[in-house]
């Protein structure tokens, strides 16, 4: 999915994959969610952002950092209700929310890696929509792959992919 969805000529390789396992509480918030919002859909959504730690370098052990800048630890450990900094959401043109695109090649965009690992990092996560949203604006599919939508629990990451283009 990562490779046969990139969009751009020259494919990454890739180096290191790790599942994601959210944490009880998250999950039974997401769980509700669902249940709540009625007939969904479910879509594969990938995410980037800087990451100012070694998350994902070889020959190290999967740690997030705490460190209050880093675009893939924090929205992780948070179960994407912060981000960088501490912002609860994201700007951009939809409006507050949160950002993610189908095509991974658009999400690398945003994957800025230390210089400690030769990877760049970027998440797939699985974006759970109602049919029939309750309110307009409250998700976006756009026609270029862009996905922005406002509910946290709407989302899980599945995967963190380590790669090099």
């Amino acid at each position: 999915m990562f490779i046969d969805g990139w969009q751009k000529p020259q494919k990454p390789r890739v180096g290191r994959v790790f599942r994601i396992q959210m944490g009880e509480a998250a999950q039974e918030g997401r769980g509700k969610y669902q249940a709540s919002a009625g007939d969904c859909f479910r879509i594969p959504v990938w995410y980037s952002a800087q990451c100012i730690c070694d998350l994902g370098a070889p020959n190290k052990q999967l740690e997030f950092c705490s460190y209050k800048s880093c675009g893939i630890c924090i929205p992780l450990t948070t179960a994407f209700t912060a981000f960088e900094f501490g912002q609860a959401v994201l700007r951009g043109n939809f409006g507050e929310g949160i950002y993610m695109t189908r095509d991974p090649s658009l999400a690398d965009q945003f994957a800025i890696s230390t210089t400690g690992s030769p990877f760049r990092v970027i998440l797939l996560n699985s974006l759970v929509l109602p049919t029939r949203p309750a309110r307009k604006g409250e998700s976006v599919l756009s026609d270029n792959g862009d996905v922005f939508f406002k509910n946290p629990l709407a989302i899980t990451p599945d995967y963190l992919i380590c790669y090099q283009k």
